[in-house]
């Protein structure tokens, strides 16, 4: 999947944030991770997402829903950071 991370579409967010989940150990799962990301950018963002890229708070947004979807016992392997993040 890294191969094609936004090379021909604005969903670099998602690749990253199924890449990131892969080197976290849940590369058995990329593929349901990525589609749970898509699902999680509001539907007033579709289709201008595809062109303009992710925000943030899509971001923030599509990783609250992959850590709703990988069970409980599994996440503890993942620690999500928002070093850019302002009060």
């Amino acid at each position: 999947m890294p191969a094609y991370q936004g090379e021909f579409d604005g969903l670099c967010g998602m690749y990253a944030i199924a890449n990131a989940y892969e080197l976290c150990g849940h590369g058995d799962h990329s593929d349901q991770l990525f589609r749970v990301a898509c699902g999680a950018v509001a539907p007033t963002r579709w289709p201008k997402v595809l062109w303009d890229g992710t925000s943030f708070q899509d971001m923030v947004r599509m990783i609250k829903a992959c850590q709703r979807d990988i069970s409980q016992e599994r996440l503890a392997s993942v620690v999500v950071r928002y070093p850019l993040k302002f009060p």
